[in-house]
């Protein structure tokens, strides 16, 4: 079986390395801005994007084992994704300042004609800050690439008073605790698990 992560992510990438797993890496290509316009509830929407970016590089027929993840913030109700500029990714940061949003990250593993799912919703409460300690923050990061305009493996946990989830890992894109319970239900185990011949 072959292991395809349907992203260019760096992060996930080392997240699934940490895995101890070999996999190749294609981008899905997905345009997003299509499908996030449809109105569907977060959680539907991850689940949807992530679908469809295992199935834009899933081979049928085959052994291949594909891996779409997609994350979103949702905020009062709206959906918060990258900014274009420093500037703009401070103005977004301060507007979560002081206030907890959901990070809402979807996981599709395909295998042969099989879908496995999952979603994650983790509640993330940031510190209040000002809005010179935001740019100050932006500027150190460049975390205008990221959704929310943080970057929690990195500086960003800094932020933060409160993070309340049941998959530390989701957070920084991709659930491998769920990964995990898939991968053994299509009887892929981890390096580790497998027996020595």
């Amino acid at each position: 079986m072959n292991i395809v992560l349907a992203s260019r992510s760096v992060f996930r990438q080392q997240q699934l390395s940490s895995l101890g797993l070999e996999f190749k890496c294609t981008a899905s290509n997905v345009n997003e801005d299509i499908t996030k316009k449809e109105t569907l509830p977060p959680i539907e929407l991850a689940k949807k994007l992530s679908r469809l970016k295992a199935q834009a590089v899933h081979q049928k027929n085959s052994d291949q084992i594909t891996i779409g993840s997609d994350q979103l913030i949702c905020f009062n109700n709206e959906l918060l994704g990258k900014t274009n500029s420093l500037s703009e990714c401070a103005q977004q940061l301060y507007k979560l300042s002081g206030h907890t949003h959901e990070l809402i990250t979807g996981l599709c593993v395909i295998y042969k004609d099989k879908h496995y799912e999952h979603q994650n919703k983790t509640l993330m409460s940031m510190k209040a800050l000002t809005p010179e300690q935001c740019q100050n923050y932006v500027d150190h990061e460049k975390s205008h690439v990221c959704a929310g305009g943080y970057k929690i493996e990195r500086s960003g946990i800094a932020l933060f008073d409160k993070i309340t989830t049941d998959d530390f890992t989701s957070i920084q894109g991709l659930p491998l605790m769920a990964l995990v319970d898939i991968l053994n239900k299509i009887n892929y185990p981890l390096p580790f698990f497998r027996k020595q011949i």
